[in-house]
């Protein structure tokens, strides 16, 4: 499972205390994940645009997008980068 943007360090510590497994969180904003990794040590959090994704494809079952799109500079890029990392029949979630 991954996601990506500013509400992923709440939202991933959310999932995985709710035996969610393999959440990965990503932010392009170095701040923000030694924020995320701070209160989460055990979290995974990866610094990334949502543009150019550093994960093989097909590697998640879930992407979410939370309130982020606004702020990614080149959505078009980034919607079809965020399907290429998803398994086939995966889903991706984005609400803006």
């Amino acid at each position: 499972m991954g996601e990506y943007g500013d509400f992923g360090r709440r939202f991933c510590r959310m999932l995985r205390n709710n035996g969610v497994a393999g959440v990965t969180g990503v932010d392009p904003t170095l701040g923000l994940l030694d924020s995320a990794r701070r209160r989460d040590p055990l979290g995974t959090y990866v610094e990334a645009f949502a543009e150019k994704l550093p994960f093989k494809s097909e590697s998640f079952d879930l992407a979410i997008s939370y309130l982020s799109m606004i702020d990614i500079p080149d959505v078009e890029t980034a919607i079809p980068e965020m399907a290429r990392v998803l398994k086939p029949g995966a889903d991706c979630r984005s609400p803006i």
